[in-house]
């Protein structure tokens, strides 16, 4: 195979599984946990960083808009699951309330369980990781000089 076809493979391929692992952990969060996948991820990322993200780093770190994260927090605010606190006049700082720690818990016991055999399968996880951080990493890079254009 060329190697613009290998490229071509390797687009499709990364496109499908991500559609397949998107559905795989819907239909986990579904039948194990009360949250979706959205809300799994903004809970997994506010409970990663060292202090309260606000939404638009919630945003940035995730890779949506900031009316996306707004309107997720507010749904899992309603729930009891996380608290927004003002920062500055514009800004509103994200936490976790005990609740939402707990429901993150049994959601990531679940996604383990149900999704980590999937992870496994290749022969050398290690290597799958290190390639999609450098294809991350490299998108990253690109996107971050498109946005100096």
């Amino acid at each position: 195979m060329d190697r613009a076809r290998k490229n071509q493979r390797i687009g499709r391929l990364l496109h499908e599984v991500t559609a397949l692992v998107d559905q795989a952990a819907e239909r986990t969060l579904r039948e194990h946990s009360a949250l979706t996948l959205s809300q799994f991820l903004l809970l997994l990322g506010v409970s990663e960083q060292d202090d309260a993200p606000t939404q638009q780093e919630i945003a940035t770190h995730l890779g949506i808009d900031r009316a996306a994260v707004s309107r997720q927090v507010a749904r899992l605010e309603a729930r009891g699951l996380l608290t927004r606190r003002r920062e500055d006049g514009r800004s509103n700082a994200l936490e976790l309330t005990p609740a939402g720690e707990a429901e993150l818990r049994r959601a990531q016991r679940a996604m383990e369980e149900h999704m980590t055999p999937h992870y496994t399968a290749p022969r050398d996880p290690d290597a799958l990781l290190e390639a999609l951080e450098a294809v991350r990493r490299s998108l990253l890079s690109a996107s971050k000089g498109d946005q100096g254009r």
